[in-house]
C-alpha cells in the first residue's frame, strides 16, 4: 500500500485518519504492517473444508497469542474451535475454513 503521508495527501486527510484506518484494516486481517517495509494487503489463503458431524458444533473466538503463533493467524484473524461429539476439540484459522456437514 503507499505510505501513509502519501494517502493523506492524496485523499486530503489527516494522517490520523490514515492511521486510524489502516488499525481498522489490520484489526480486520485485511492488511500487514511489517516496520519498516510497511503496509501489504493481505493474500487470500487457501480454504479448506471442515466436516461437522452429528453431535458436532462449532464457534469463532479470536485467539490467545500461543494460539495465533501456533497457527500463524495475523492479527485480528478469529478461530473456529469444533468441538466434536467424542469430546475432542480442533482449532482452525478462520480465514482459512469452510464449514460443511
Amino acid at each position: 500500500m503507499p505510505s501513509e503521508l502519501r494517502l493523506a495527501q492524496e485523499y486530503g486527510l489527516s494522517r490520523t485518519s490514515v492511521r486510524q484506518a489502516i488499525s481498522l484494516l489490520r484489526s480486520e486481517g485485511l492488511v500487514i504492517v511489517q516496520p519498516p517495509r510497511g503496509t501489504f494487503v493481505r493474500s487470500m489463503e487457501p480454504t479448506e473444508t471442515v466436516t461437522l458431524l452429528k453431535g458436532d458444533t462449532a464457534s469463532a473466538r479470536m485467539p490467545t497469542p500461543g494460539e495465533r503463533k501456533e497457527l500463524d493467524i495475523g492479527e485480528g484473524v478469529p478461530v473456529l474451535v469444533v468441538f466434536r461429539a467424542d469430546g475432542s476439540r480442533e482449532l482452525y484459522p478462520a480465514d482459512r475454513i469452510r464449514v460443511g456437514r
